[in-house]
């Protein structure tokens, strides 16, 4: 298993275990595709998984890649084994995992916006302002009970000004959010505006 805080932030499951796969599929030479990715569920979590089998030094293996989001980090398990049996085996065991999650509050952007305590103004990508690219990037935020921004979503957005976006939000903090005295994590939306009249 292994855990990676994602470069783009933005980023889903999916397109992150594409691009983790795809770079270490350069190096093999026989790699055998037997189930693309595809989506699996296990104690209440989404995951995505790859299977694959590949010659290595005459002996044939097995493999089964499974990739989830959880709390702001890309969370991976890839599982190696002599038989697609002993592999499915071997992956029935994240069936076991507890992914334990506080009661999320949702509330919109107006009502999140006033407890806003540290607002980073994201940095222009010069690929975007060469282009003369204006826009806005709407992005799904998960905030904890701390007030830190520790997971987000992207909802619409160019993919030029999507990772400038979400690593400035990222950096945002808010106010803790109380329900009944108790902090909670909060479900928000966010809305960050690029445009090429404002100062650098």
């Amino acid at each position: 298993m292994g855990a990676a805080e994602p470069e783009n932030p933005a980023l889903t499951p999916l397109e992150a275990i594409s691009t983790l796969m795809n770079r270490a599929k350069d190096q093999q030479a026989d790699y055998e595709l037997l189930h693309d990715f595809h989506p699996v569920d296990f104690a209440g979590q989404h995951f995505f998984r790859e299977d694959f089998k590949q010659s290595w030094s005459g002996q044939v293996l097995y493999k089964a890649n499974l990739v989830t989001k959880f709390r702001g980090y890309f969370l991976f398990w890839s599982f190696v084994a002599s038989s697609s049996k002993e592999v499915e085996e071997a992956v029935s065991s994240l069936t076991r995992i507890s992914f334990r999650r506080q009661p999320v509050v949702s509330v919109s952007s107006k009502t999140s916006h006033p407890v806003l305590l540290k607002k980073v103004p994201p940095k222009y990508p010069e690929g975007a302002r060469q282009a003369k690219l204006q826009g806005q990037v709407i992005l799904k935020a998960l905030i904890d009970t701390n007030g830190e921004v520790v997971e987000l979503d992207l909802v619409s957005g160019h993919p030029l000004l999507v990772p400038a976006a979400a690593i400035a939000v990222k950096q945002w903090k808010y106010k803790p959010y109380f329900v009944s005295g108790h902090p909670t994590e909060v479900e928000t939306q966010i809305t960050v505006s690029f445009s090429l009249g404002a100062k650098r």
